[in-house]
């Protein structure tokens, strides 16, 4: 899954690589028609 690949590094940035990533995510499986 995402946490396995994508390591968290900072707290601070932690919020907003995990809100980047799913908004990424989540588009891509609109784009993908999943």
């Amino acid at each position: 899954m995402i946490q396995e690949t994508f390591p968290i590094i900072v707290s601070g940035a932690e919020v907003l690589n995990e809100r980047i990533l799913l908004t990424h995510v989540e588009n891509g499986l609109l784009m993908n028609g999943l």
